[in-house]
């Protein structure tokens, strides 16, 4: 054979025959990989539910939503715009259930342009495009700055956790009644002043926690009477008791914009409830549980009474002790069923307070006739009265 004839031999067999076999091969192992991503696909869906401490809404989600949470949380710490590929596509309510929830779960990621936040989906794999803020690592860095000036030096984390509540209520306000927007981060409320139901959530799971406190978001809806809408609240556990509250209820439970933080007097009508208890006007999305005989704040004080002869004997010893320490304001709470006027409670009052005044043990100003007395809607229960004093009407130590 001619090495011409050779040649065309070689062209028109070994060489297509080479190429058959180098697509033979790169079908094969697209095939293969096709394979081994249908698994991680498969399995992605299979895997069992995760549970990690501390993060409640994380726990509460799918097993294909917590790894949508987990690469968003660690792009969002590194302020990543992309994050890793997740190997499946989520539906629009998993990638919605996952963002928020990695937001519910860490109130430090205050800098995120939500609705600028987007999906990006190939056939087999998706990522998620993220947007910050310009200033969002400053915001951050306020965000815990503001905090950590707002922590009691307290190991009872009772006591801690109400210390929180208070000095967040004095903090933070919501401006009722105006058209200005209003912003629902932790950065919002702690930092600028003023937040919706959201940002106070948010803000008082970022204080508890930093008092190894748990604590998390509750989102759902709530019912204010005339209305309802989407709300945010919290659920924290306290020495193994689980129990629900909204800080942002008892803050503005005065009916005034600024709530109760402009005189400095904390409200606790909505403090460390049962799930049945504040289930009367709030509906969550996801249910945390905490039923039973979780005690809320006026029980476990011994402030309550449920006649109206006890509370006539309660007024004068919590005005008597009140007195002593030239407290600013008392709580207590009469029996809803017992529906109290105003009238009726003023008389208890000024009786309540006359022993008290008449009390020769008590080495301190006399408590004045006139007092100011605030209170929230029946289910949230409970009763605070400012108190003022004849010498002065600058408020004394509060309780």
């Amino acid at each position: 054979m001619t090495q011409d004839a050779k040649a065309r031999l070689y062209r028109y067999t070994a060489i297509p025959m080479a190429a058959l076999i180098c697509a033979g091969m790169y079908f094969g192992a697209r095939a293969l990989s096709m394979r081994q991503f249908d698994a991680a696909v498969a399995s992605a869906s299979e895997t069992e539910i995760q549970i990690k401490d501390g993060l409640w809404n994380y726990n509460a989600l799918s097993a294909r939503e917590q790894k949508l949470y987990d690469v968003l949380f660690d792009a969002m710490e590194g302020w990543d715009t992309r994050t890793a590929r997740v190997p499946f596509v989520p539906t629009p309510a998993e990638f919605s259930a996952a963002f928020d929830a990695v937001l519910y779960d860490h109130p430090q990621f205050c800098d995120l342009v939500r609705e600028e936040c987007t999906l990006l989906a190939a056939s087999h794999s998706a990522q998620v495009s993220l947007s910050y803020l310009p200033d969002g690592t400053a915001r951050r860095a306020a965000l815990e700055h503001r905090a950590r000036e707002l922590l009691p030096s307290t190991d009872d984390t009772k006591d801690g956790a109400l210390q929180l509540h208070d000095r967040l209520t004095a903090r933070c306000g919501y401006p009722a009644g105006t058209d200005a927007a209003v912003g629902g981060t932790a950065y919002d409320a702690l930092v600028v002043g003023e937040a919706d139901g959201f940002g106070y959530a948010l803000a008082y799971t970022y204080l508890c926690r930093l008092l190894s406190i748990p604590c998390a978001v509750v989102t759902g809806t709530a019912d204010a009477g005339d209305h309802s809408g989407a709300h945010a609240w919290n659920v924290l556990t306290l020495d193994g008791e689980t129990g629900f509250t909204d800080v942002m209820w008892n803050d503005t439970a005065a009916g005034t914009d600024s709530g109760w933080g402009s005189d400095g007097i904390p409200f606790h009508g909505y403090y460390f409830l049962s799930a049945d208890e504040i289930g009367s006007d709030h509906t969550p999305i996801i249910d945390f549980g905490a039923r039973g005989d979780t005690q809320n704040y006026y029980e476990r004080e011994g402030l309550c009474a449920d006649t109206e002869e006890a509370l006539a004997s309660l007024l004068p010893s919590l005005l008597t002790e009140a007195r002593r320490r030239n407290a600013a304001y008392v709580e207590f709470c009469p029996d809803p069923a017992l529906h109290l006027t105003g009238y009726a409670l003023e008389e208890l009052l000024s009786a309540a307070i006359q022993t008290a005044n008449d009390d020769p043990s008590v080495d301190a100003p006399y408590l004045r006739q006139v007092n100011r007395v605030y209170h929230t809607s029946d289910n949230g229960g409970g009763i605070t009265v400012q108190l003022f004093y004849e010498e002065s009407e600058a408020l004394g130590e509060t309780q």
